[in-house]
């Protein structure tokens, strides 16, 4: 890949990025929330390609302004999806409605909408930040560096695989799985090199749901105890102790069913069987 392709690839994913901002800045709409932050992850995942390339400058990063209101971004999607998710969980239940929590969920929501109008106004973009990042790309992506990549997430992912018990470790698990799927079509050559569970698009898409899944249902989980609260009555208490156990419940099965299928998962590769070539970070 040439630079200019390079430099075409991030110009596409920031066009996006600024078009979708605009929406939120004004609407704030969950669905739009999600596609932004999905964008800003699959630049991410481009740059962590990159990186492969061999180059005296520090790893790419995502600059400040667009990592803060992403960051925001997350945290009033989080608050929106557990509002929707009590209200869901109350459709099917004649018990009490928690109405001090859901008012401090909106409330914690209209909080976080006015700290991202006030770090970026409607008439803002991200164009510095794709200038910051265009400025230090390298100057091509060569297939052995796309090659290294592939041997980097094996290795890491084989580091994790031993860890299924881990929270964190699963959440580490869908990060790399993203990173492979956001970049398919680049590594679509390579994909003889990927094990026996993860060669697939479709595949790879499956675990990375299913982990995220269990990565929201950990967030629910947290959101529920943060804002649980004395004060509240105890009929309100009585709803939100018996959400959480519904959902721990929910979360155990999911650990169970990922660790089902993630042990399926071959990770030694098909073409780099040496354990020194999954560990070199060298280029030749």
């Amino acid at each position: 890949m040439k630079k200019n392709e390079i430099e075409e690839v991030i110009n596409n994913h920031f066009k996006v990025i600024d078009r979708l901002f605009h929406k939120i800045i004004v609407e704030f709409e969950t669905e739009d929330i999600q596609q932004f932050r999905s964008e800003v992850k699959k630049l991410r995942s481009f740059l962590h390609m990159l990186d492969m390339e061999p180059s005296d400058r520090i790893p790419f990063k995502i600059p400040k302004k667009l990592k803060t209101f992403y960051g925001y971004m997350g945290i009033i999607r989080n608050l929106q999806l557990q509002s929707k998710r009590v209200n869901i969980y109350l459709e099917n239940s004649t018990t009490h409605i928690p109405v001090s929590y859901l008012e401090t969920l909106n409330k914690e929501i209209e909080d976080w909408k006015k700290n991202a109008i006030v770090l970026m106004n409607p008439d803002n973009n991200f164009y510095d930040d794709e200038k910051q990042i265009i400025e230090v790309i390298p100057d091509k992506l060569r297939k052995k560096s796309i090659r290294k990549f592939i041997q980097y997430i094996l290795f890491e992912l084989q580091k994790l695989i031993i860890r299924l018990d881990d929270g964190e470790a699963l959440h580490s698990t869908r990060k790399l799985l993203k990173d492979v799927l956001y970049n398919w079509i680049f590594i679509n050559e390579f994909i003889d090199s990927l094990p026996i569970g993860l060669s697939k698009e479709e595949e790879t898409r499956s675990y990375i749901e299913m982990l995220g899944h269990f990565r929201d249902k950990c967030i629910a989980l947290v959101l529920l105890q943060t804002y649980y609260s004395d004060s509240m009555g105890n009929d309100e208490k009585k709803i939100l102790q018996q959400i959480e156990l519904n959902w721990q419940q929910e979360k155990q099965d999911l650990r169970k069913m990922i660790y089902d299928k993630l042990s399926l998962v071959q990770l030694a590769p098909k073409k780099f069987q040496s354990a020194n070539l999954i560990l070199d970070t060298g280029c030749d």
